[in-house]
């Protein structure tokens, strides 16, 4: 990554940076007086607070061709799926649905069974801006109103935050337009709606404290952002709620009547806080457990351990990480060919002297970097994710960017080689790295975005049973989870053991009956025995399916050897049929055990699911099949 991205960015720098200098250069003298004319014409209308509401809902069409016309109006990664689900059964009125008596035919990753309850591994508040626009059977046009509502929450910090107009609303744009903004808006992840929370929190929280106009009001506001963003993504409420609270005691240090304030936002907090407990109590039974520890562990959380998968995280990897984030980060925030960070890093070391305001920014994306240095996983989904609240921070001091230069350099040379320089870059991400990137999603998670309702209503299939065919490996993940293997334990297991030894091993505890076959956290342990030999394992030249693994030189069976025939004849995905909306019911098809569904729906016709072929982009079709050719496979 780094080799490839150094280079690019030596080349376009050295365009970006020549076409700076040389138009500067041949403009110099004849620029400014319609350089003067434009400012004269612009500054009215930049100044006015309309101009506010203008970029806000010209930004949410953006967002809304995003979600529609790029991402096709579908949840398409698991986390996605998963919330939307979820977001469907709090639109129904509950938390949780009973789990299935064979749960191994429709569970996926994410999804939580235990203690008779089924319910999403996500905190509630995310689901549950979904549900809103689930009532509506549009849980997609969510995201995009999140994205309006920050631009919104941001032009209001922006006034705490910069008095210079020109700056604040060229920072807006930055925000509201750049491409990692766009693009996540249109998704249905709940790092949107946690970054709108969190800028409700920044912003009654600065204006609180810096304009003390309504404190009151501001404060309680500021509460209830940060309460809502910790029942949405508690780890980044942390971070910017923390350097909050320190800013608040400082201030109140010097001047005790701000303690009038804490009642406001103890109330502000404590309204999302309670109903995220009551969530929490009423699902995994107790109010200080969360659903990620129910699913995942204790060790689920930040430290360097041992991930929920056995993975040791040490100090070197989330370096790594963090690393590969800014990395990232500097290609996907404005899609430019030079690095898109430089005017926010350039910015911040010209400045002399900064405002509260800036230095509690500053505070709390330091604190949120240093959370994800400790934290396992690799947060990567149109961009760096987890670094997605940092935008707010970002925008406003690559804002500065040209001010910064003014004031140190004078409105000289340098000031509009720098101003010609970025029009170029932004000409060259318009023209040509943007529409790229779109092109890349739109192409891209082609099984999710099938219509599975509109296909079913064109093979004339309604009120079936419809038996999905995934891969040998998804079968294998699925029965252990259905057996109460941890989803930890299972895909540690999964990743170093043969598929066909796994699937011998899980037929014989399948066969014994129910008071003597062990489960949950026993029999994983039990098959993690299983991997003595995973150094010498090898991805599966057999199968379309590269998850499965191999042990040279073992016998497989014949079951493993029509499981692995199955695989190369096609098989599709599981998970994107959860969010269909018609009567049919889809559940895994698994050889072997399909009569128990048979017998859970004894009056619907069935179908078999899966794609002619095994290629990538195969659409699904539907197959009429036998009650009894079901029973004897």
């Amino acid at each position: 990554m780094y080799g490839h991205a150094s280079a690019e960015w030596l080349n376009a720098g050295l365009i970006v940076a020549g076409g700076g200098i040389v138009c500067a250069l041949l403009l110099r003298s004849r620029s400014e007086s319609w350089r003067a004319a434009i400012a004269r014409t612009l500054a009215p209308v930049i100044a006015r607070r309309s101009t506010v509401l203008v970029i806000a809902l010209f930004a949410l069409v953006i967002y809304l061709l995003v979600a529609s016309e790029v991402f096709s109006r579908r949840p398409l990664i698991i986390d996605e799926i998963v919330q939307v689900v979820q977001a469907r059964v709090m639109a129904s009125g509950h938390l949780w649905v009973p789990t299935p008596a064979h749960p191994e035919f429709t569970s996926v990753l994410n999804i939580v069974n235990a203690g008779g309850k089924t319910y999403s591994h996500f905190p509630p508040g995310g689901p549950a801006v979904l549900a809103l626009g689930e009532l509506v059977a549009a849980p997609w046009i969510m995201g995009p109103v999140a994205g309006f509502l920050s631009v919104l929450l941001f032009a209001w910090l922006l006034r705490a935050l910069e008095p210079r107009v020109m700056v604040r609303r060229l920072a807006l744009l930055l925000f509201a337009f750049c491409p990692f903004t766009a693009f996540m808006a249109g998704s249905h992840m709940n790092h949107v709606s946690g970054l709108t929370f969190l800028l409700l929190g920044m912003a009654g929280t600065a204006h609180a404290l810096t304009e003390r106009r309504h404190p009151l009001l501001a404060i309680f506001a500021g509460g209830l952002g940060f309460g809502l963003a910790a029942a949405t993504r508690p780890l980044d409420a942390v971070a910017f709620a923390l350097p909050a609270a320190a800013w608040f005691l400082m201030v109140a240090a010097r001047d005790r009547t701000q303690w009038r304030l804490v009642p406001a936002a103890t109330l502000g907090v404590a309204i999302p806080a309670a109903a995220l407990l009551t969530v929490q109590a009423l699902t995994t039974g107790s109010p200080f457990l969360m659903a990620y520890e129910v699913m995942w562990g204790s060790n689920v959380g930040l430290g360097f351990h041992n991930t929920p998968w056995g993975d040791r995280h040490t100090p070197m990897m989330g370096l790594g990480l963090i690393s590969r984030y800014f990395v990232r980060l500097q290609i996907y925030l404005f899609e430019s060919s030079v690095p898109s960070l430089i005017p926010a890093t350039v910015a911040l070391w010209l400045t002399r002297g900064l405002r509260a305001a800036d230095r509690y920014l500053l505070a709390a994306a330091a604190l949120l970097i240093g959370f994800y240095l400790a934290y396992w996983h690799d947060g990567f989904f149109l961009g760096p994710r987890f670094f997605y609240p940092l935008l707010p921070v970002l925008a406003v001091w690559s804002a500065r960017f040209p001010s910064a230069v003014a004031d140190r350099f004078g409105r000289r040379q340098a000031y509009w080689s720098v101003v010609y320089g970025a029009l170029i870059a932004i000409g060259i991400a318009v023209a040509i790295n943007i529409p790229l990137r779109v092109r890349q999603y739109s192409n891209s998670f082609i099984t999710s975005r099938w219509d599975a309702d509109a296909a079913a209503k064109q093979a004339g299939v309604s009120n079936a049973l419809v038996f999905v065919r995934e891969s040998f490996g998804a079968e294998v993940i699925a029965r252990m989870w259905g057996l109460g293997v941890p989803p930890g334990a299972a895909e540690q297991v999964y990743k170093h053991v043969d598929a066909c030894a796994l699937h011998q091993a899980l037929a014989k505890v399948e066969s014994l009956p129910a008071p003597r076959r062990p489960t949950g956290p026993e029999l994983g342990q039990a098959l993690q025995g299983l991997m003595g030999d995973s150094a010498r394992l090898i991805h599966s030249p057999f199968s379309p399916d590269t998850t499965e693994l191999v042990l040279p030189g073992s016998r497989y069976t014949a079951e493993c050897l029509r499981r692995i025939a199955d695989d190369r004849g096609g098989f599709t995905l599981y998970p994107p049929l959860l969010v269909a909306r018609s009567d049919n019911i889809f559940v895994r098809d698994l050889p072997g055990r399909n009569g128990l569904m048979l017998d859970t729906y004894p009056d619907r016709p069935v179908y078999l699911l899966r794609p002619s072929t095994a290629e990538i982009g195969s659409e699904p079709r539907f197959e009429r099949i036998s009650r009894d050719s079901i029973r004897t496979n």
